[in-house]
């Protein structure tokens, strides 16, 4: 807590990459909860082939695991990672909305 431009560097990227998960969500027509956290609750449309249990299998076998929330069951919760993890799940989060899920 005394490294303070640590803290100030740390709290500036959590904020750019939040805000780019959440404008690229919304890009793909996904509902992106608006935050003050370190993760994006994502929304997903509770029909059809791009749901959020269909999102959730593409991107763990893409390698990626992200947080199904039971009490939630339309929405996945993507913890800001670093900014080569980011920029991977908004490609993966692209290419399963803009295909075909598998």
């Amino acid at each position: 807590m005394k490294d303070t431009d640590h803290l100030d560097a740390s709290v500036a990227f959590n904020k750019e990459w939040r805000d780019a998960l959440t404008a690229g969500a919304k890009a793909l027509g996904l509902d992106a909860v608006e935050s003050q956290t370190n993760f994006v609750l994502v929304g997903f449309p509770e029909e059809g082939p791009h749901d959020a249990a269909s999102a959730n299998q593409f991107l763990m076998k893409n390698g990626y695991i992200v947080r199904a929330l039971p009490s939630l069951p339309h929405h996945l919760r993507i913890s800001i990672g670093t900014a080569e993890q980011n920029r991977a799940i908004l490609s993966l989060l692209t290419e399963f909305m803009n295909g075909s899920p598998e």
